[in-house]
């Protein structure tokens, strides 16, 4: 068997809802230790609103709350995301230059000319 396709097909996860979980067969929660639970289980525990957490596989300190919008998705890509950024690529070699200010449009309160005409010592 190819264990390449079974690791793209499930997650490594804790589960911290308590009790009877019927779609891991009845066993009982909180499963604290990181164990491996194939996508389809998982999609059904967060339809039955399990507390399930996935766990990154190179630091088990770090944890992502499953939800049914993320449950499918890899949650440390990021990992991946900091390698391609730090090779060196076109990208980075883009150099950006601050746009010249317009002086005639900036706004210089020292500019306004206000006369106040009237009797003002009579306002509370």
């Amino acid at each position: 068997m190819n264990t390449n396709v079974k690791r793209a097909n499930t997650k490594l996860v804790v589960i911290g809802t308590t009790g009877p979980i019927p779609e891991l067969g009845g066993i009982s929660g909180p499963i604290s230790s990181p164990s491996r639970v194939e996508v389809s289980t998982l999609i059904r525990m967060v339809n039955a609103r399990r507390v399930v957490y996935e766990v990154n596989p190179k630091d088990y300190d770090q944890k992502v709350r499953l939800t049914v919008s993320n449950v499918t998705r890899d949650n440390f890509v990021e990992d991946l995301d900091e390698e391609v950024h730090s090779s060196k690529s076109p990208l980075n070699s883009v150099t950006r230059t601050k746009k010249k200010e317009d002086k005639s449009s900036v706004f210089d309160p020292d500019d306004i000319d206000v006369e106040l005409t009237g009797d003002f010592t009579k306002i509370k």
